[in-house]
């Protein structure tokens, strides 16, 4: 810094003497006036390169050159009259040449500094731009990403929903407009354009009876905020019935209050038809195995029906040898007669009962019944079955037990069966009494349980878990499906049927649960 001021001001006195030297060389070829341009080309060559500063220094330096070398008297800074005019304008001059050379090489390098400010400014701006640029194609790339990645998504929604049956539907609150997915407006049977309207289309082909729920549920869910589901039925313009299950949740606002109502539809028609189709097959199932119950009952029913038909006969012949005599014995032939009746009507209860446990009818599941009353009839059925085993019954059945809903002769079938495996269990000669254990009562959480327990052989503990299983039997001639029926016909019933060794002594003991009457409604 200071080297490069102090070459600043000795470049005055150097390029004045210079000067001064080629006009003193001047003067050697007889020019008498001094050239005054030599010492102005020195000061403006300090004052643009050196400053204003050093070109002031010039100035002096070439005024007293003039005066000392080219004005006379020479060798003297005396001036005389006449020279004095031109020396005073040659001073104006020198300083007005340094002022403006110093002002434009100020402002020449003020440019110089604006525009290295400038190249420097559109430097760092073009960086940033640049990488501003950088940003935004990496943003533009990840959008492009992001945008794939979310047609990909939808896509791939789009076909699960397909493939699902299930489409997804958006109900806005304030406008009432509902929203559907493709797969929604496949299902409902919509089109593009009846999707504005789509709540009132969409209501007035489900059935009626559904409607009033559905209607009810929606209100609910935008009035209460809560979830709902539920299922219900339209109607197809081709005439075809569609099974619908519907989900559907509110969605709350910052204020607090319902925006839309989101939710999924599935249509779980081929479900229904294929639960109809099993229920009939089950049905048909458990009307084969009933008619196998009472084939392996033939011999006794044979027998229950023969008693009171023997009685008829036997009453009927005592009525003809009364009425052969002279003289009639009113009595007699009235209680013969009346021997006649009861029996006859023994054999029809018999009948009726077999009637009513063959039949293929559809169950009715709502009806209210009491289990004593069905354990009753199925013991009056078996009984000589029992009998013939010589099995003992001991009956123990809990009064005013509470009513269960179910069908009468479905429950009928689960007792035949576990009555029937417990005395088949014990027509083994097992040197033990042949004691067949059958209870009912009510169990802690207010449902109905009844018991059945036998003293024969128990089950097997390598197959004890496989006995509900269908068409699993120890049997020789057994198909294996009565106990699995029964298991389906009880959880079918809401219930729960299991079986256990008895406990502390020999046989095995199976028991089932039914809601009751009370404790459902509750």
């Amino acid at each position: 810094m200071e080297r490069s001021a102090l070459a600043r001001w000795a470049l005055a006195p150097v390029l004045v003497g210079i000067a001064s030297a080629i006009d003193l060389l001047l003067q050697t070829y007889d020019i008498r006036r001094p050239t005054p341009e030599v010492l102005l080309a020195s000061i403006v060559i300090t004052a643009w390169y050196a400053g204003a500063g050093p070109g002031i220094l010039a100035v002096t330096l070439a005024v007293l050159s003039l005066l000392y070398f080219f004005l006379p008297p020479s060798n003297s800074f005396a001036i005389g009259r006449p020279d004095l005019l031109y020396a005073v304008s040659y001073v104006f001059f020198a300083l007005l040449t340094d002022w403006f050379s110093s002002v434009r090489r100020r402002t020449e390098r003020a440019l110089e500094q604006a525009r290295s400010d400038l190249e420097i400014k559109v430097a760092e701006r073009t960086a940033e731009l640049e990488g501003r640029n950088e940003t935004l194609q990496l943003e533009i790339a990840e959008r492009r990403r992001v945008e794939e990645e979310l047609r990909r998504s939808e896509a791939y929604l789009a076909q699960a929903q397909r493939l699902s049956h299930t489409g997804s539907w958006a109900w806005n609150a304030s406008s009432g407009q509902v929203s559907f997915s493709q797969e929604a407006l496949r299902i409902y049977g919509l089109s593009s354009a009846q999707a504005v309207s789509a709540p009132d289309v969409v209501l007035r082909e489900i059935f009626a009876e559904d409607r009033a729920a559905l209607e009810s549920y929606v209100t609910g869910a935008f009035r209460d905020r809560h979830d709902f589901e539920i299922d219900y039925r339209i109607g197809m313009r081709d005439g075809t019935v569609r099974y619908l299950h519907s989900v559907g949740r509110p969605v709350v606002n910052g204020s607090g209050e319902v925006a839309e109502l989101i939710g999924t539809t599935m249509d779980v028609t081929d479900r229904k038809l294929a639960e109809q189709d099993l229920q009939e097959a089950k049905s048909q199932l458990a009307h084969v195995a009933r008619v196998q119950a009472m084939g392996e009952l033939t011999a006794s029913i044979a027998h229950e029906i023969n008693q009171p038909l023997a009685a008829v006969v036997a009453n009927a012949d005592a009525c003809i040898r009364l009425l052969a005599n002279e003289t009639i014995n009113m009595k007699e032939l009235r209680e013969a007669v009346g021997d006649i009746a009861e029996a006859g009507a023994r054999a029809g209860d018999v009948i009726a009962r077999i009637r009513a446990f063959l039949r293929k009818t559809p169950p009715a599941a709502g009806c209210r019944l009491n289990l004593n009353g069905v354990i009753q009839e199925v013991l009056d059925l078996t009984r000589s079955e029992i009998d013939r085993h010589e099995i003992s019954v001991r009956c123990k059945l809990t009064r005013r037990l509470p009513e269960v809903q179910g069908d009468r002769v479905e429950l009928q079938q689960v007792i035949l069966n576990l009555v029937m495996n417990s005395v088949e269990a014990m027509s083994a000669d097992t040197g033990r009494p042949r004691v067949l254990a059958i209870g009912s009562a009510t169990a802690g959480d207010g449902a109905v349980e009844v018991t059945v327990s036998d003293s024969g052989i128990g089950l097997p503990a390598e197959t004890s878990g496989r006995v509900f299983d269908a068409f699993f039997t120890t049997k020789p001639d057994g198909l294996g499906l009565g106990l699995a029926i029964s298991r389906s016909i009880i959880e079918s019933h809401g219930g729960r049927l299991w079986a256990v060794n008895s406990e502390g002594k020999a046989g095995a003991t199976f028991r089932f649960t039914l809601p009751a009457c009370g404790a459902e409604a509750a």
